[in-house]
């Protein structure tokens, strides 16, 4: 059996090739609007977008695609994907987070020998849509698949998030390595308390997204003339 933790330290290292350091999910467009500018305002978008957007609907559907996978439910997982591929209202942030999915279930595919990776990955390469399959319904699907808890899967799935975040304000804003470190040291607890919460009540909830300032980033990114990143 594979060290469960080496694993995790594997697939989340930023030298995994997902392209996930390729993404802002918004931020860039918020900084450059104004909206982040500073170490606070940087917590109030990341505290905002993760409570009332990414827990409840990447997160929950991360979960989702968890339990589909540990009942081998295929179907289920490409029925989830095109769930939540209509929540996002950017085309580019749907078309990038496919691809992020893709890139996982590959480079998974390739470095882990299973059965059910390996008939994700046929199914993934078989299916035309652009927006096949979504990073979060891979993350949580392929993680079942590696022993790894739903638990630590979330969290991962999160923290990594935020992480990317503080990549994108140190180069833009621009912050300090001390101040954003610190911020990702600090706001561990806030994610843990809302996780415990959504592993209670997930499997009885429809996925939900409300905060219009990310979508509205969102959809602006795609605008700029000038940008770091994909999204």
């Amino acid at each position: 059996m594979k060290d469960q933790l080496i694993t995790l330290l594997h697939i989340t290292d930023s030298g995994y090739p997902t392209g996930s350091f390729a993404h802002s999910w918004g931020l860039e467009y918020a900084i450059y609007s104004g909206w982040v500018k500073d170490i606070n305002s940087l917590s109030d978008w990341c505290k905002d977008s993760i409570q009332y957007s990414f827990l409840p609907l990447e997160g929950r559907v991360s979960l989702k695609a968890w339990d589909l996978a540990g009942k081998n439910d295929f179907s289920g997982l490409f029925n989830l994907n095109e769930e939540l591929v209509a929540f996002r209202t950017s085309h580019t942030m749907r078309t990038t987070n496919a691809q992020m999915g893709r890139s996982f279930i590959k480079i998974t595919n390739t470095s882990y020998k299973d059965s059910r990776i390996e008939k994700l990955y046929t199914l993934v390469t078989q299916n035309e849509s652009l927006y096949c399959m979504q990073h979060p319904i891979a993350y949580g699907a392929i993680l079942n698949c590696l022993s790894i808890s739903k638990n630590i899967m979330l969290k991962s799935l999160l923290f990594g998030i935020l992480k990317q975040w503080g990549q994108v304000a140190m180069r833009i804003i621009p912050l300090g390595q001390k101040d954003v470190h610190f911020f990702l040291a600090c706001i561990t607890d806030f994610l843990n308390e809302l996780i415990t919460e959504e592993l209670k009540k997930y499997h009885n909830c429809e996925l939900q997204s409300v905060c219009p300032g990310l979508d509205i980033a969102g959809m602006g990114h795609d605008s700029l003339k000038a940008r770091y990143f994909i999204n």
